[in-house]
């Protein structure tokens, strides 16, 4: 026997013996109940059949990050912010009204049961996004300027001082405060989306601006001076910012022009440079987010009362352009029925951190494609990284292997009827991780411990799962998408 068939056979022990010692683990998963991949949507317009007829009212949907589904989350009022996810708190964050009393508005957390939570603050924010370790910025405009805040761990209120420490940070911003804010955890830096002046485009009506504000390694206050470039793309507003392929970030663009336009831009964080995702033409592009799943662009369409995908490079004409995320079927709609001038809000469940690269599809469970990620930043030295995944098999134990060698092709290197991403035979470093599911399918490894020697290495990690509640020949085996990650 020769040393790869020996490599084998030990990975052939080494799942058999992971994957059939239990079907009913207890699952060691975040408690907010949501799943990777999964976007919520708020409207000031929505129907669903369980109210009267033509009977709009402002909610919470979500959306199933695999299948497109629909599925009612609360009713809520007015929102005065974007929805964000943060995975600190493993909770949505927006500010909102529930009624017209002040004392009632405010700044809400959400669970995917749509329980809400107040978090006391002096003011309203008009935009909210998420570090993901802990911190939550906050843009506030007091009528004069708009300035920057964050909530710490505990959730206390602290100004974001300007470099010179004299107090807030002011941002650039429409007059009425409202612009599109992202946190990059690359660059350590606040980027700020815009329709700004026409500056160097030439061209009639605004521009879309973008502002860097770097921050120190605690995200405390600002350094060095704020960056501003403009981007010659027409004249649109920005309409949605969420973390895209790869460090690129993905913004929706809202234009009403006629014609083919670029309606989603990837924008380096580092060099502020910028290309096209997709470009269409006759949609009414209300908001967007990027899918980590299917690695497109999942654009509200307003006219369609519906979510369509957009992949890089795409070109698109006519109306009802891109590929049809959300069932003919949903209930409630995305959208209200017969406009497209309702205000929306879109946000996918992310965990935000840089370092990372999706690749493949893996081979699909009883529900449909699997996911994995990570839940925290690959840092050296951290005793509490940890995978997740989502659509496993409910209360199961799974697999997670790490492999110093990748795959990127897939094949079924070990003969079991499933793709692996991850070049078993060949590799040096070969590591298992039991990973658990809950009721709901969403998964998560124990805490694992990275030691301070692997700072710079790259390695590649692939889920597998046991399925009992239908027939995958030939071993029941199903898995996700590969993920490659660079230890910080």
């Amino acid at each position: 026997m020769n040393l790869n068939t020996q490599k084998k056979c030990s990975w052939l022990a080494s799942l058999a013996a992971a994957l059939l010692v239990s079907t009913t683990a207890v699952a060691q998963v975040p408690t907010g109940g949501f799943q990777l991949g999964d976007a919520y949507v708020w409207s000031s317009s929505l129907q669903i059949s369980s109210q009267p007829p033509n009977m709009s009212f402002q909610g919470l949907i979500r959306v199933d990050g695999i299948t497109g589904a629909t599925s009612f989350v609360t009713q809520v009022g007015a929102i005065y912010s974007n929805i964000t996810y943060d995975p600190f708190r493993d909770r949505l964050m927006m500010a909102m009204e529930l009624s017209f009393t002040p004392y009632v508005n405010g700044l809400y957390t959400c669970d995917a049961a749509g329980t809400l939570t107040k978090i006391p603050l002096p003011f309203l924010p008009y935009a909210v996004f998420s570090a993901g370790n802990g911190n939550v910025y906050l843009a506030f405009n007091n009528g004069a300027w708009t300035e920057l805040y964050y909530l710490d761990s505990g959730n206390t209120l602290h100004g974001l001082l300007n470099a010179a420490g004299t107090g807030n940070q002011h941002v650039t911003a429409p007059s009425n405060g409202r612009a599109y804010y992202y946190y990059d955890a690359g660059t350590n830096s606040i980027l700020e989306f815009y329709a700004g002046p026409i500056g160097p485009c030439g061209s009639y009506g605004n521009s879309l601006w973008v502002d860097r504000i770097s921050l120190t390694p605690d995200g405390s206050q600002v350094v060095g001076s704020v960056i501003s470039q403009a981007m010659c793309i027409g004249s649109p507003s920005p309409s949605g910012v969420s973390r895209g392929p790869g460090d690129k970030i993905a913004v929706s663009l809202n234009t009403i022009a006629s014609g083919i336009q670029t309606r989603v831009i990837l924008v380096d964080p580092a060099t502020l440079g910028f290309s096209s995702l997709a470009a269409t033409d006759n949609l009414a592009t209300s908001t967007g987010t990027y899918s980590q799943i299917y690695q497109c662009e999942l654009v509200l369409d307003t006219f369609y009362d519906n979510i369509r995908m957009f992949y890089e490079g795409q070109v698109d004409s006519g109306p009802g352009s891109g590929i049809v995320f959300t069932p003919d079927t949903s209930d409630p709609k995305v959208s209200g029925v017969g406009g497209s001038a309702e205000i929306t809000y879109i946000t996918t469940i992310d965990y935000g951190n840089s370092g990372y690269l999706a690749y493949g599809a893996g081979s699909s469970g009883c529900t449909g494609p699997e996911t994995i990620a990570g839940m925290s930043s690959p840092k050296a030295g951290t005793t509490s990284f940890r995978f997740v995944g989502s659509n496993a098999p409910a209360n199961s134990l799974g697999l997670v292997l790490v492999s110093d060698v990748p795959d990127f092709i897939g094949n079924d290197v070990l003969g079991i009827g499933v793709i692996l991403y991850l070049d078993l035979i060949n590799s040096t470093q070969l590591m298992p991780f039991d990973i658990y599911s809950d009721s709901t399918g969403h998964a998560a490894t124990n805490p694992i411990a990275i030691p301070a020697s692997m700072a710079g290495q790259t390695f590649y990690g692939q889920g597998v799962w046991y399925w009992t509640t239908c027939s995958l020949p030939p071993l029941n085996l199903s898995t996700t998408n590969g993920l490659e990650f660079t230890i910080q």
